[in-house]
Parts: structure tokens; C-alpha cells; sequence
């Protein structure tokens, strides 16, 4: 298995995002690359990124640079075209499995559970992505309820059939994300989360999630 790890120079909503301080000197790049290291050896890392200078910076982890194209790292790029553009560059064959993780995910580090699931359900499923539960009650924007119903029939939260919402790793043969232009299958298997994640979009988002870092640290410790 490969590992891609997509990394913009720069960032719209968040300033300098992927490289600025995120825990004791430490940025989100950092952090992940630390605990991909941990289950994965650097050989078999990608580090994927618009600026070239980085590519000092992978070689001081040990892993692998890619220089991405600018257009690639554009906002009003398609996403499908960002990751078929990615890993079709990249000298990978394409009966290999590929994860493709994001740094603005901080709060997941268990990549050795990961990996052994997909080992175990891979033969029935084509993709893995990761996943969060949400117990809440939801909107269609014509105010209908999605996963419950008005009335006396109104359940307690917890009794809430679970929606979904996905979090930022994949799991895909490289071969089948290229035909797809898109790193989920048709048949994937939903690999639960059960603990607080945050993906990083805005500046709160930022502050929460190395408040939330540094706690589970400190639990560690």
C-alpha cells in the first residue's frame, strides 16, 4: 500500500493553513507525517504539494515528493480532477492499493486499525472511506425531515438511525480510482470513527482541534 498525502502551499480560509504552528512547534503536516511514519515506512509515503522547496522538507522525514502542478492546487479546480491528476503522475502501479489521507484531520492517528480492517473486508468491498455517525435531527431544505418524522412517532436522538458524514481518508486500488477519476468505489466499506475529529476548514475549526490535540495528549501522557 501507498500513501498519498495532498498538501497545498497555501490556503484560502486559513491562512498558511498546512504550515503554521499547530502543536508545540509541530504543523498539521508535521503531525500527520508523524503518525503516518508510525505504521507506514517513508518509501512508501507521497507527500504531494505545489511548492517545490518542500520537497527538502519530505526528504528530511524520508518520503517521497511529488511536485503538483499550480492548476492542481486551484480552488476552482473539480476535486475528481485534483486526485485523478495526483495519482496519475505518480510511479505507482495500478493494482496497488492507494490510502489517500488529509493533514487538516489531525484527531485520527489510528492508521494500523485502518489497515487491518481493510486487509480483513477487502474481498468483499471495493473502497474504504472513513466515516462519522451523526445522531442528529436532519433537514431537507423544504424543511422535511430526513431520519425522522414529525408527530408522535418523534424518537430520542439516540434512538436515530445514524446518517453518515465522511471524514478525509480512502482506501482504493489505484487502478479503479483512475477509471472512477474518484478515490470511493460503488461498493464501500463505511469505516466507523468512534471519537471526536475535526476537518479543518476555518480558523475556529484551527483552535479547536489543537485544544482538542493537545488534550488527548495530556491524556496520554
Amino acid at each position: 500500500m501507498k500513501v498519498i498525502l495532498p498538501v497545498k502551499e497555501n490556503s484560502t480560509r486559513v491562512p498558511n493553513k498546512n504550515w503554521r504552528e499547530f502543536h508545540e512547534g509541530m504543523s498539521l503536516t508535521d503531525v500527520k507525517i508523524k503518525q503516518l511514519l508510525e505504521v507506514f515506512s517513508g518509501k512508501d509515503i507521497f507527500l504531494s504539494c505545489d511548492e517545490k522547496k518542500r520537497e527538502e522538507y519530505a526528504k528530511k522525514y524520508g518520503i517521497n515528493f511529488q511536485l503538483r502542478s499550480a492548476e492542481l492546487a486551484e480552488d476552482r479546480t473539480p476535486w475528481s480532477d485534483v486526485v485523478f491528476g495526483i495519482l496519475r503522475d505518480l510511479p505507482i502501479k495500478d493494482s496497488e492499493d492507494i490510502l489517500w489521507t488529509e493533514v487538516t484531520s489531525p484527531l485520527f492517528s489510528d492508521y494500523g486499525t485502518l489497515i487491518k480492517t481493510w486487509e480483513e473486508k477487502k474481498s468483499a468491498f471495493d473502497s474504504l472511506l472513513t466515516v462519522k455517525a451523526q445522531r442528529d435531527f436532519f433537514f431537507w431544505k423544504n424543511g422535511q425531515p430526513i431520519n425522522f418524522q414529525f408527530g408522535k412517532w418523534h424518537k430520542w436522538s439516540q434512538d436515530l438511525e445514524p446518517l453518515y458524514s465522511m471524514d478525509a481518508s480512502f482506501i482504493i486500488r489505484k487502478g479503479l480510482l483512475l477509471d472512477l477519476r474518484y478515490p470511493v468505489g460503488k461498493e464501500p466499506y463505511l469505516f466507523e470513527i468512534n471519537q471526536e475529529t475535526i476537518e479543518i476548514d476555518s480558523m475556529l475549526d484551527f483552535r479547536m482541534a489543537a485544544e482538542l490535540f493537545q488534550n488527548t495528549k495530556n491524556r496520554q501522557q
